[in-house]
């Protein structure tokens, strides 16, 4: 059983009074930390797609992280980064979505 089921089982069998309710009040500070977190992240992510000169940016660093040792960064893989970062601010905005 999680840790979730035990809590709800426990508040359901004592109701809502403050012993049942108050071992819910670190869930709701945790998924209120975590919502923060999340928002932040996404936030960074949309900005970063958002603005071609940052992702111009992290190509060029990239490119000269690697043109030592003789290897050049197709566009194909910066355009694969482009989407991997979409992606995942889908999926931080769906946590988002799923927290609210």
């Amino acid at each position: 059983e999680t840790l979730v089921d035990s809590f709800v089982d426990k508040v359901t069998n004592e109701g809502f009074t403050d012993a049942g309710v108050h071992p819910l009040v670190p869930i709701k500070d945790s998924l209120q930390s975590l919502k923060i977190l999340v928002k932040q992240s996404l936030e960074c992510l949309t900005t970063l797609l958002n603005n071609d000169g940052n992702m111009l940016r992290l190509l060029l660093m990239e490119q000269c992280q690697v043109e030592p040792i003789g290897v050049i960064v197709s566009p194909k893989h910066h355009e694969d980064v482009e989407l991997l970062l979409g992606a995942y601010a889908h999926q931080l905005n769906n946590i988002l979505f799923e927290i609210n």
